[in-house]
């Protein structure tokens, strides 16, 4: 079984001309797993966000037209929500193919300082049990100011220390960086700082590396912010053979298989 996630920050979905267009393309990228950031729909309007050629939906709104954020999933995967901060900017699905749980986290980090944000991440992560974790989406801030941003003096834009200890703590990795090293390819233009910047990611723990089939950074269409991908091998599933016990009760049956054992040691 292979799986596809979708992240991308929206920049809002409020026009029903954008929110149509965004839709189609979302549904003919063919994601399993689609989150979106910064929808700015309001918690009275969620039925907007509901399109069932993308999945179940799942959402994080606030009551104003501002952050705002969106799973969904695809019936094939079993899901459930498992917490919300009722903010628009944290939100986290459990799937389940088969006897495979992960638990999925979608981020909207502030523009603004972040230490409370992902200190409240880090408490609700840690009263989690799962061992397959994918945390996603836009953290407003990058690993390393050398590689993932362009302008050199916009060193304020490195993500705080407690978001690099949660990471370490839960063993997750940098997708991006895991397949491409220190390739330089970027999801967001900032017109105010004219600088490209990759603030836009996707994390694994550690466990999970080994089935990353392909991730990508996608053209620019219609947000300032560009779509990022991630393909995953689902775990293989193993049969063990065993014999229909039910067939010895059968006499003819039983003789016949004597009778082809007793031949084979002959022979």
């Amino acid at each position: 079984m292979e799986y596809k996630i979708l992240s991308w920050n929206i920049n809002g979905l409020n026009s029903p001309t954008k929110r149509r267009n965004t839709f189609h393309w979302i549904t003919k990228q063919k994601s399993d797993i689609t989150f979106l950031q910064e929808t700015h729909i309001r918690e009275v309007d969620y039925k907007l966000l509901t399109n069932k050629n993308i999945g179940q939906c799942y959402y994080s709104l606030t009551k104003k037209k501002k952050r705002g954020i969106v799973i969904y999933v695809k019936p094939f995967l079993e899901s459930k929500l498992v917490f919300n901060d009722n903010k628009g900017s944290l939100l986290a699905v459990e799937i389940q193919d088969g006897k495979d749980k992960s638990l999925i986290i979608g981020v909207y980090a502030p523009n603004g300082p972040k230490n409370n944000f992902f200190q409240d991440l880090q408490n609700k992560l840690s009263n989690t049990v799962y061992q397959n974790v994918i945390l996603m989406g836009d953290f407003n801030g990058v690993i390393n100011p050398k590689i993932d941003i362009t302008t050199k003096t916009d060193e304020h834009r490195k993500l705080p220390k407690i978001f690099f200890d949660t990471l370490e703590h839960h063993q997750l990795r940098d997708t991006w960086r895991e397949k491409y090293g220190d390739s330089k390819d970027f999801t967001f233009y900032s017109a105010r700082h004219k600088s490209f910047s990759r603030i836009d990611m996707i994390f694994l723990t550690e466990n999970m590396l080994s089935r990353i089939k392909k991730t990508d950074i996608l053209m620019q269409t219609v947000s300032d912010h560009n779509p990022i991908t991630l393909s995953l091998i689902g775990n293989k599933r193993c049969f063990r053979w065993r014999v229909n016990e039910e067939l010895f009760t059968e006499l003819e049956i039983s003789n016949n298989i004597e009778k082809a054992i007793n031949d084979y040691f002959k022979n």
